[in-house]
């Protein structure tokens, strides 16, 4: 069995910082690998941004991080909102001009803080545009995570050429989307409040159903 594990909305907003990082820790000590997903200015019910520039400290310790050899950094948006009122969906409606500047900007903090990523993209709340892809493969990335399974996300897949980019299809985020038999794509959240937040509970039942496992890292496929 394989299985790649991905937490989602990492950033500086506190509940959605490092909160939940002892259950990281739980998961690099089984021999895992960890797909973690940065939001670069992130805002959320209305409180926000938060660039990841403006808060050094953070930074440093997701530099720190991801020096371990089970850790790739991947991004999942910049303000993960269209605009301040909206908590999702910004690379399914925000206007293409507009998602090519927030790209861009996605870059510039990459190169300007030294941080290493991958070209490993997952959209907030799942949902993309075609411009959204073509953006992506513009701006050099090879990787588009989505997931797997979902009639309601199909309505927008099903009309996406997904042909230049490589896609990785999650099947599970425990307990909303629960694990299936088989190969093992899961994903969490740091968002404390969240159902599928890398609780301890989730952790549990996750490390109980990978022994084992051949881990991997979405840019490894």
């Amino acid at each position: 069995m394989r299985v790649q594990i991905g937490i989602d909305d990492l950033c500086p907003r506190p509940t959605q910082s490092f909160e939940l990082w002892h259950n990281v820790e739980k998961l690099l000590d089984a021999g895992l690998k960890v797909d973690l997903f940065v939001t670069f200015s992130m805002i959320r019910d209305r409180d926000g941004p938060y660039p990841l520039d403006n808060h050094p400290e953070f930074v440093e310790r997701l530099r720190k991080v991801s020096e371990h050899k089970n850790i790739a950094l991947n991004v999942h948006g910049y303000l993960h909102s269209t605009g301040p009122h909206n908590n999702n969906d910004e690379f399914l409606n925000t206007a293409k001009p507009e998602l090519d500047k927030r790209l861009s900007q996605i870059d510039w903090l990459i190169k300007n803080l030294g941080l290493d990523f991958t070209k490993v993209f997952r959209p907030p709340a799942w949902k993309i545009s075609q411009d959204g892809v073509n953006l992506l493969i513009d701006h050099g990335y090879t990787h588009l995570a989505l997931m797997s399974g979902s009639p309601y996300l199909n309505k927008w897949y099903d009309k996406l050429d997904l042909s230049k980019i490589k896609t990785h299809w999650c099947n599970s985020s425990p307990p909303d989307v629960p694990f299936k038999d088989g190969d093992i794509a899961a994903t969490y959240h740091f968002t404390t409040h969240l159902k599928n937040a890398l609780t301890d509970s989730n952790v549990e039942d996750l490390l109980a159903r990978v022994k084992d496992a051949q881990p991997y890292h979405i840019f490894e496929t």
